[in-house]
């Protein structure tokens, strides 16, 4: 439908070099407003927008991958210098993390305002089509917040009220609203708000995994939770996912052949929900040999998820988006990965160990897997975990959700160092610097405030 599609390419400008102007829309351009269901359904039908595209700036941040100097320099853009070099050289402005983020959110604000003003329909059908596009974009919204979070606001920290000062919460799609931070506690119960009535009111199985259902709510939940250091929640919706859908990939049915091995992804049973993040190229970066030094040689992720060159050095190929876009949704190896460490953090220790062999016996070649013992203590088991999010959930984007966490309750102290054209550049242990400036385009038109450490 044609207004469908103009509506959804003027959502698509966000704030991000004027004060309000979420949308750019003419005063005299003539559009035909969404009306029924169907229209908010393929409103929120748009994978291209809604799928794709996710913040990226803390992967470019992490150290599980370096750089030579002339990719740096010339194969890089401005944003991409800043994150790696955890610097700001050049401001950072009009960032595809921050306007694709807030553009998906406008999209959200604009369904549910709009289903709010339908009154539920009588035919049980139609109920549950009128239930499920609500819940899909409470849903969409919270994980672009959270994806947000991420990266603009500080880390959860579970010793504090939390009160520092954040990224706007957008609720409607009212261009004249006067943007104003939010407060990092005030951030993240939004987001377990929105999802909480994702959660009532979505299916548990949908047609497509790029369109949420119940298991993918219980999926970021339990991401979500372990960001926060509240394992019992985690733990939780890790229980309600697993105790329902379970299944993971064997590895050793994993043809190795063509460029990416996991290029069937309608075949990758282990995806919950899908999305991809921002593109760039990953073969330009290459893994840090001292992780590809984790992995046994009897490990097949060594086999897939990496390719090699005459010199030795690995670049990433395992992505579940098949491709050389990186997967950044959710998915059963992560949630295993969750559970376990929420398990080992509460104590349970044994249950623990029995979802890190669940999961290695399926990535290692068939008989050599050498199960974790379950004499091991607690903070072993831990520190395994942490180490097997490494490597599992490599490029998704995780291992920042994960550095940020951990540095921010003292577990984590490493200062990441990178040499770029003979200069030294430090990340040090909760740093201010783990969290992103908002962009200076919009402080610039607004009234917001700066995150803390950027704003000198």
């Amino acid at each position: 439908m044609k207004y469908i599609y103009i509506l959804v390419t003027a959502c698509s400008v966000m704030v991000c070099s004027s004060c309000n102007d979420w949308l750019d829309i003419k005063p005299d351009r003539s559009l035909v407003i969404p009306e029924t269901i169907d229209d908010y359904y393929s409103l929120l039908n748009n994978g291209a927008k809604l799928n794709s595209s996710y913040p990226c700036l803390g992967l470019f941040a992490t150290t599980s991958f370096y750089v030579t100097e002339q990719v740096f320099g010339n194969g890089f853009i401005d944003w991409q210098k800043n994150a790696y070099s955890w610097t700001e050289s050049t401001p950072y402005n009009n960032l595809p993390d921050w306007n694709t983020a807030y553009s998906r959110i406008l999209l959200c604000n604009l369904v549910i305002e709009g289903m709010n003003a339908i009154n539920p329909p009588i035919s049980n059908t139609e109920y549950e089509r009128f239930r499920s596009v609500i819940g899909q974009a409470h849903f969409f919204r919270a994980i672009n917040y959270f994806a947000l979070a991420q990266i603009f606001s500080n880390p959860y920290n579970p010793s504090s009220d939390n009160q520092e000062l954040t990224i706007p919460i957008k609720i409607s799609t009212n261009i004249n609203e006067v943007l104003k931070n939010s407060r990092v506690v005030d951030l993240y119960n939004f987001i377990i708000n929105d999802l909480r009535i994702a959660v009532d009111y979505l299916p548990m199985g949908s047609e497509y995994f790029t369109r949420p259902n119940k298991l993918a709510v219980w999926a970021l939940f339990s991401r979500i939770y372990l960001s926060m250091s509240n394992y019992e929640s985690s733990k939780k919706y890790s229980d309600s996912l697993l105790s329902n859908y379970s299944h993971l990939m064997n590895y050793n049915n994993i043809d190795n052949v063509g460029t990416y091995p996991f290029s069937r992804i309608e075949e990758n049973s282990e995806i919950i929900f899908y999305n991809t993040l921002y593109p760039f190229s990953s073969s330009r970066l290459i893994i840090d040999s001292n992780l590809i030094k984790k992995f046994d040689d009897n490990d097949l992720r060594k086999e897939l998820f990496f390719k090699y060159n005459a010199s030795g050095q690995a670049s990433y190929i395992g992505s579940y988006a098949g491709s050389g876009l990186q997967f950044g949704g959710l998915a059963v190896d992560e949630i295993y990965l969750n559970r376990a460490e929420s398990n080992a953090r509460i104590g349970n220790l044994k249950e623990s160990i029995e979802d890190i062999n669940t999961l290695l016996i399926q990535r290692f070649k068939t008989g050599t897997y050498i199960p974790v013992s379950h004499s091991i203590g607690k903070d072993s088991i831990i520190k395994l975990v942490i180490e097997e999010r490494r490597k599992e959930l490599i490029f998704r984007g995780v291992r920042w959700y994960d550095v940020r966490r951990l540095t921010t309750v003292g577990e984590y102290n490493n200062t990441e160092k990178r040499v770029i054209n003979g200069e030294e550049y430090l990340l040090e242990p909760r740093s201010f610097k783990y969290t992103f400036p908002i962009p200076h385009s919009v402080i610039e038109g607004t009234k917001l405030a700066q995150n803390e450490g950027w704003d000198k």
